[in-house]
Order: C-alpha cells, then structure tokens, then sequence
C-alpha cells in the first residue's frame, strides 16, 4: 500500500477468506488477517453490506467474497449490477471521479 503513496488505490478480488464482515456465517484465520491488513492499511470497503456479490448454491448462503477497497478514492461510486452472465458471481461496477453520462451498455459476445 506505502507503494500508492497519496495517489488513488482501489483493489477488487475474491481472497477466499470467509469473514463475518463480508457475510459469511463464520470467520476464517484467513478472514480475520486479510479483516486486519484492510483496517490497518486503512482501506475502506466499498461493497455495500446487504448488497450481495454472489449468489448461494445448494446449501450455500449469498455472500460477499468479491470485495473491492479502495483508499484516498475521492468521488468512487460502487454498484452491485446484479447481473450474472450465468456465474454464481454477480458483476460488480466501480467508476472513479464523476459517474459517466449516458448509456454506455454494451452487448457482450461469450466466447468459449
């Protein structure tokens, strides 16, 4: 993080680490560290907590393993689209500065 200096840092990821915060129904080691290295660094997260990033299956609850941080941000806007393009992850949009004007959709071609 010290790399970023004052700059904008804005980090998005699935660490694998379950954690109460994220919505999980329990915390991992793992979940408590990267929950300690996002405090100490002094990173916000961006997810809105009832807004879930990805979708439970079978016995499985929604929760949030994709998280985006960020840090000296500014005018960051987060949005859970809730589409899923077949995933049992949903995509998340993030935009820095002011949120673009405009439709800006565009179809988008799977190719396998």
């Amino acid at each position: 993080m010290n790399i970023a200096g004052d700059n904008q840092l804005v980090i998005g990821g699935d660490p694998n680490a379950p954690h109460t915060q994220w919505r999980y129904g329990h915390s991992s080691k793992k979940g408590e560290n990267v929950a300690d290295l996002i405090e100490k660094a002094g990173l916000a997260i961006l997810n809105e907590p009832a807004s879930l990033a990805r979708i439970g299956v079978g016995p499985h609850r929604d929760t949030t393993p994709d998280l985006n941080l960020c840090k000296n941000a500014g005018g960051i806007t987060w949005e859970n689209t809730f589409e899923d393009l077949g995933s049992d992850h949903r995509i998340l949009s993030i935009a820095l500065g002011n949120p673009p004007t405009g439709n800006f959709k565009r179809t988008i071609r799977r190719v396998d």
